[in-house]
């Protein structure tokens, strides 16, 4: 079987380039409590992969009576995921495998469902800026993922075709959206289990970035 060699990789933020799912979590459920918000437990699998502005809309209209809007309940997220952020690991193997990608010529880009400010606090954070050409953020397209705009703008912005850029994922919107982009995708499972990325689609499903290159053969350490 021949080895897959992408010319471009399109990661995802959360839970691919920063194990931040849990502290996500934590931040927002910490909220609702504290809004009086009984959002239903099957809901928060619904929300990962999913943009924040629609997540909150979504809890605002079906869940505070008119208490609350959208951006409200954002604003208290974000306070206490800021607050968290200095915290959270980055996914083993990261920076090993950027390092690689750069040493080949192999362009990167982030595609989150985060919005511009998360998205540039994490990557300015950790200093990761020298390693991708762009960042897409929620904010930067009209339709957010599972919708596949992100990851057709994030081909775009490295001028390859979809099926020439892999896409790392961790959440089954994610997976959805890159599919429907017409790019191949590798599943972390550091937020949800192998079996339901591989359900979801991805063509390859690791633990983290030294099983995934090793899984995949690709890219080859130099």
């Amino acid at each position: 079987m021949s080895i897959f060699r992408p010319k471009g990789v399109l990661f995802d933020l959360d839970g691919v380039i920063i194990h931040s799912e849990p502290l996500h979590d934590e931040a927002m459920r910490s909220v609702f409590r504290s809004m009086n918000l009984k959002v239903p437990e099957h809901r928060f699998r619904e929300f990962k992969g999913t943009s924040e502005r629609d997540t909150f809309s979504l809890v605002a209209r079906e869940y505070s009576n008119g208490r609350f809007e959208g951006p409200e309940i954002q604003a208290a997220k974000q306070e206490l995921y800021e607050k968290g952020l200095p915290e959270v690991p980055v996914i083993p193997g990261l920076h090993r495998y950027l390092d690689l990608l750069k040493s080949q010529s192999i362009p990167a880009v982030v595609v989150t469902s985060a919005t511009r400010h998360n998205c540039d606090t994490v990557i300015n954070t950790l200093g990761l800026t020298s390693y991708f050409v762009a960042t897409i953020s929620a904010d930067d397209v009209t339709h957010a993922k599972p919708n596949p705009e992100p990851y057709r703008t994030g081909a775009k912005a490295l001028d390859l075709s979809p099926r020439d850029c892999l896409v790392i994922e961790d959440a089954e919107r994610g997976v959805e959206a890159a599919i429907a982009a017409g790019c191949p995708v590798a599943g972390l499972s550091t937020t949800l289990e192998r079996a339901d990325l591989v359900l979801a689609g991805c063509q390859w499903v690791a633990a983290d970035y030294g099983e995934l290159q090793q899984i995949m053969g690709w890219p080859e350490a130099q």
